[in-house]
Parts: structure tokens; C-alpha cells; sequence
């Protein structure tokens, strides 16, 4: 029950972290408008009393959403006055594809505590892999480069180690497992094929 659990918190850390916006950088944005990636555009704009500062801008289209900042300023001091929504909306005009853009004049950061289920499954695997039995298949050390490296590695090892879920009879340790030296090795791959050949795994997970 316990390994069941740690395997639908990790799910669900995975569902959060798809609609939880990513920071970009805002060549990004630029770069998906002209693409016509973007559907939607919301956009931090200065409150009363407002000199100079760092603006939010958040943006939908993709597999995950996403948010930057444009630099705001009513100076001269920095070669002001500036204002980066301009460069935006002009980006904007010339995406082909049709884009909805709202103007908030309150923050558009998070607000309140921020339950991050992924996290807290990650580490009650983790605790699960310190604390349990030997694995079958790796090492401990092995299992932990994968922690590290790749997201959906706890999901993997709750549902394999030291048994396979679905099987109850108990499962002796293989001659042979994969030490830490070569998971660490063999994570970094991994991380570079997903990344290279996944669609959407960068954009989900940054490396």
C-alpha cells in the first residue's frame, strides 16, 4: 500500500507539474510567437507609484505553460524610459496565429503555500529506498543516480523494486546489479536520448 501510494503521488506530481508555468527566458516567447505556438498571454503591468522593476508575462501553448519578465522603467538612469510590453504586443501583431492577451495590474506571482506532490512523492521514495530492503535489479546507490537524474526514476522503482508490485512471491536479488558508477554514467544518457528524441520532455523537465 505504501509503494502504491509513493507511485500515485508521483503521478500526480507529474499532472501538477504540467500546468505549473516554467521560468523562460523571454527570447522564448518571442521565438514561440513567431512559431504561432501561443494561445494566450497574460501580462504584469506596473501599479500605481511604479518606477523601474522586472515585470511578469505568462504564456500558454504548449505542453507546459510558461512566464518570463520584460524590464519596466519611467527613468533615465538605464537609458530609460523603457518598456518591454511593446516589444511583446509587436510580437503579438505579427504571430500567425490568434493570440489573447490580458493586462493585469496585480502580481501575477503565486500566492499562499504551494503543495508540490511530486516533491513529497520523490521523497518518500526516496526515504522507501534508504530505509526498505535490497533492490533486485540495482543497487541502492545505482537507484539514487536515477533519483537525481530522471524525474519519473521513484515511479520505476516503487513499481519494480524489490519486487514488482503485481507479483507477490518474494523475488531473489540478481547475480549481477547495476552499480552506482555505471547508473550515473547511464542516467546522463538517458537523460540526453529523452531529451533529444522525446517530444516535450525538455519543455517538461529542463536539463
Amino acid at each position: 500500500m505504501l509503494r502504491l501510494a509513493i507511485a500515485v503521488g508521483v503521478l500526480a506530481g507529474i499532472v501538477q507539474l504540467v500546468h505549473t508555468p516554467a521560468e523562460r527566458p523571454v527570447e522564448d516567447l518571442f521565438n514561440a510567437l513567431a512559431r504561432g505556438d501561443v494561445t494566450s498571454l497574460t501580462v504584469e503591468r506596473p501599479g500605481t507609484g511604479t518606477v523601474t522593476g522586472q515585470l511578469l508575462v505568462h504564456w500558454d501553448g504548449g505542453l507546459r505553460p510558461a512566464y518570463s519578465h520584460y524590464a519596466y522603467s519611467t527613468t533615465t538612469d538605464l537609458g530609460g524610459p523603457v518598456d518591454g510590453v511593446e516589444q511583446i504586443l509587436e510580437a503579438v501583431e505579427h504571430s500567425p496565429a490568434d493570440v489573447a492577451v490580458v493586462m493585469e495590474t496585480a502580481s501575477l506571482l503565486p500566492s499562499g503555500l504551494q503543495l508540490h506532490v511530486g516533491g513529497l512523492g520523490w521523497f518518500a521514495a526516496l526515504l522507501l529506498l534508504i530505509g526498505g530492503r535490497q533492490p533486485r535489479l540495482a543497487t541502492k546507490w545505482a537507484w539514487f543516480w536515477f533519483f537525481v537524474h530522471l524525474p519519473v526514476a521513484p515511479l520505476a522503482f516503487v513499481l519494480l523494486e524489490p519486487t514488482p508490485m503485481w507479483r507477490t512471491d518474494v523475488q531473489p536479488a540478481r547475480p549481477r546489479r547495476l552499480t552506482g558508477g555505471w547508473a550515473f554514467l547511464l542516467s546522463w544518457l538517458l537523460v540526453a536520448v529523452l531529451a533529444t528524441f522525446v517530444p516535450g520532455y525538455r519543455e517538461l523537465f529542463p536539463v
